[in-house]
């Protein structure tokens, strides 16, 4: 009798779970006997998603206990329409293979069962918001079993269209376009200018010449040159493709090899797509590629496969979700020891803040380091020309060390901070856009006691960790990590506390599966050394901590760690290092209020070295250090106006760095009317100028060029130039002998740390001693 009770007991919890686990579901079909793959699917229809039909296997768990979390697919119809019933055998398809499918349009049952409607491309957006709120959501049977770092978008015929649209999403990793091209037409918000928003890899599977869209599809991948694109091409396919055979013929098995091989590191899948022979198992296909770079195994001999572009996507650092193509190509140059500007030429004010990519621009948060009242906000499509948006929240105490992230499930811009000085609160504003205005919502204790620095980290899953200094046993005696709730509002439960010393400045970052979590020695604002410790769970265990090796310092280049920033791009990551420089002036001659210098690795090791330049590709996610020689100018003769003492024209064109700088400029005499000259020899083509400006800087200043060295063309002129910056102007293409700078008023001296080897506070007007300028460089990039 015990034994049935027992038995009845364990089969009503099993049958209460299962509804549990269905609640969402208000009806569901099965297509194709759930599909040939090893989870059998069905289509749902989800009660807090009406408007989609998703297609999963129908045991997530057990799809997750073998696969892991599951890459998502958003797909959009052909005909825009709302109902994805003639796609569904391909859908159903993908899903019993370890996938989530979440199509726009309502479950059908049945092909009649209702008129058809139009649908929007924001849809697929609403797709992934949607998956990643019940990502997110405890109750829901999603719950961190969905990989939001894996999102593939497809589209058929006019639904290829749609992903088009909105192809700059962040979040999309790569593109399947079946039977669909632009060309040259526009069509459901997309034109062939939507191209230039692609920034994964893109198929075009497409039905030969009777298909409508395959001539399309041919101009789009003729125009497609930043990315990588493959061409899958059924001779007979027709412009429905497969889609209406069992588990969807050959498209599905296209489809899947592309998946399987871009978002499930598959890369054997890569020789169907690219490899000279054609592929067994694909009959009456033909394929071509290109922008890949792929080694191919065969035999046990490697033999790499070069498609021809200087491009290629980078398998080690896979996703490329964060880089959108909205970001100027070409490299990009950092140049550090000086002040950076915004457009008005005013000091950038980002003290203790933070650096984040919303939509199709950089923005860069943090506060004046006198008081730390307000926050500024900046934004920038290159991280070289910055916007000021002014003050987008003031407060009566200081506060710094300031995060902001964007909430994936209410949409809200959360900015997290260290608030009241010494010994301080975690506070949070929100804001409905990223430019503000913030405002209060939450101000608490941590561990019912007061921290110390701090900062907040969103991880690949959307979830937001604050790491945090505690002083509950002690001033900077403990560190900790707390999970924050999934509308980032609240602490939501500690999940890791650990004694390591007084240190500050935690941060965390990760790369390649491992966390990192940084600090810095507690010794105010002044530079100091950063550790590191590892960790591939975020709940610990943690490693000892390493030293950042950084080669020729012992304190992080003369600066306090901020930040780890990636910027990932179709070839990379570059991890760079942010570091605040609250002290300047020294016997070095280093300035600025910032350095960020490229991360390299030797396997999990992190190595800072020192470019005062280096250059940045964003959208191809590499880095390289600038390379002097490209100096037409060096070695080259100048002449000036005036010159004072040992301070020479000549000096400008030598190959100084920042050691250099104490001794080596040149220095006009008290006139606000001075020019100095580049005479290269002969006439050559130049399209770049930079000048680096030591402390007596022109406000009002020109560059020219010319053949003779008697007419002349501006080729750049402003009013807003300023003490300490560097100005680097590119322009088009010109030829020429002669290159000058032409100043005629002066900038203010810099309100703190003027001039390399001087100091100074408060100065609105320049001591009467002329221009000053270290470097002046021309280049023909």
């Amino acid at each position: 009798m015990k034994s049935t009770v027992r038995i009845l007991v364990a089969v009503l919890l099993f049958l209460t779970t299962s509804v549990i686990s269905q609640a969402q579901v208000t009806r569901e079909k099965v297509v194709d006997g759930g599909g040939s793959g090893p989870y059998k699917a069905i289509a749902a229809a989800e009660k807090t998603l009406p408007t989609h039909t998703v297609y999963r296997p129908r045991d997530l768990d057990a799809a997750f206990r073998q696969e892991g979390k599951l890459p998502i697919i958003v797909f959009a119809n052909g005909g825009c329409s709302d109902s994805s019933i003639t796609h569904e055998k391909v859908l159903s398809e993908i899903a019993s293979h370890g996938y989530v499918v979440i199509a726009i349009g309502a479950l059908k049952m049945t092909s009649g069962e209702r008129r058809g409607g139009r649908t929007e491309a924001t849809m697929l957006t609403d797709a992934i918001d949607w998956i990643a709120a019940q990502n997110s959501d405890e109750s829901s049977s999603y719950h961190e079993r969905v990989d939001l770092s894996k999102i593939a978008s497809g589209g058929q015929s006019c639904g290829g269209a749609q992903i088009l649209a909105v192809a700059a999403d962040s979040r999309i990793k790569t593109y399947m376009m079946f039977n669909s091209g632009m060309g040259e037409m526009s069509m459901a918000g997309a034109s062939k200018e939507s191209l230039s928003d692609l920034h994964g890899p893109i198929v075009y599977i497409v039905g030969g010449p009777s298909d409508v869209a395959t001539s399309n599809a041919e101009k789009d991948y003729q125009n497609i040159a930043d990315v990588p694109v493959a061409f899958a091409n059924l001779l007979e396919g027709g412009h429905m493709g497969t889609f209406a055979e069992e588990h969807g013929g050959s498209f599905s098995r296209i489809a899947l090899a592309w998946l399987d091989w871009q978002l499930k590191g598959q890369d054997q899948n890569a020789a169907i797509f690219l490899a000279d022979e054609p592929p067994e198992g694909f009959p009456g296909w033909t394929r071509k590629a290109k922008n890949f770079k792929v080694s191919l195994q065969e035999d046990g001999d490697s033999d790499e496969i070069t498609v021809p572009q200087e491009t290629a996507y980078h398998e080690g650092d896979s996703d490329a979700r964060n880089l959108e193509m909205a970001t100027p190509a070409g490299f990009q140059t950092i140049h550090n020891d000086f002040y950076w500007t915004d457009q008005n030429g005013d000091r950038i004010l980002t003290r203790s803040g933070c650096l984040c990519r919303f939509d199709k621009l950089y923005y860069w948060y943090g506060g004046n380091q006198r008081g730390f009242r307000e926050q500024y906000c900046y934004t920038s499509p290159d991280l070289v020309n910055w916007t000021n948006h002014g003050v987008v929240l003031r407060h009566d105490v200081d506060a710094n060390r300031i995060d902001v992230l964007r909430n994936p499930r209410t949409g809200q811009y959360v900015m997290f901070m260290k608030y009241d000085g010494n010994g301080a609160h975690f506070s949070i504003a929100t804001a409905d856009t990223p430019e503000g205005p913030f405002t209060f919502q939450e101000q608490t204790l941590v561990d019912e006691a007061l921290m110390g620095d701090m900062s907040v980290f969103q991880d690949d899953d959307g979830k937001a960790y604050l790491c945090y200094v505690s002083w509950a046993v002690g001033t900077n005696a403990q560190h900790g990590i707390y999970l924050l709730s999934p509308d980032y509002l609240k602490l939501e439960k500690r999940i890791h506390l650990w004694d390591i010393g007084s240190r500050e400045a935690p941060h965390i970052f990760k790369r390649n599966g491992i966390y990192y979590y940084g600090t810095s020695l507690t010794d105010w604002i002044a530079s100091s050394g950063t550790k590191y410790y590892k960790a591939t769970d975020i709940v610990g265990p943690w490693s000892p901590a390493e030293p950042l090796e950084t080669p020729g310092s012992e304190n992080s280049w003369d600066t306090q760690v901020d930040f780890v920033f990636p910027i990932k791009g179709t070839k990379g990551t570059v991890y760079m290092f942010a570091g605040d420089r609250w002290t300047k002036d020294l016997p070095t001659g280093r300035n600025g209020d910032y350095v960020w210098l490229p991360m390299e690795f030797d396997g999990d090791k992190p190595i800072v070295n020192y470019y005062q330049d280096w250059d940045i590709d964003l959208r191809k996610g590499t880095w390289r250090p600038f390379d002097p020689e490209r100096n037409l100018a060096l070695g080259k003769t100048a002449t000036a106006s005036s010159e004072s003492g040992d301070h020479t024209a000549q000096s400008v064109l030598q190959s100084t760095s920042w050691r250099d700088y104490n001794q080596s400029y040149w220095q006009s005499d008290v006139d606000d009317n001075q020019w100095i000259r580049v005479d290269l020899g002969a006439p050559m083509e130049m399209d770049r100028v930079i000048l680096k400006w030591n402390v007596n800087a022109a406000k009002d200043f020109k560059i020219q060029t010319s053949t003779d060295g008697q007419n002349w063309s501006d080729v750049y002129s402003t009013t807003q130039g300023s003490s300490g910056t560097v100005t680097d102007v590119s322009f088009d293409q010109k030829t020429a002998r002669y290159v000058q700078m032409v100043a005629t008023a002066p900038a203010p001296v810099r309100s703190r740390g003027r001039g390399f080897g001087r100091r100074g506070r408060g100065a609105a007007t320049p001591a009467p001693s002329g221009y000053s300028l270290f470097q002046f460089m021309v280049l023909n990039d």
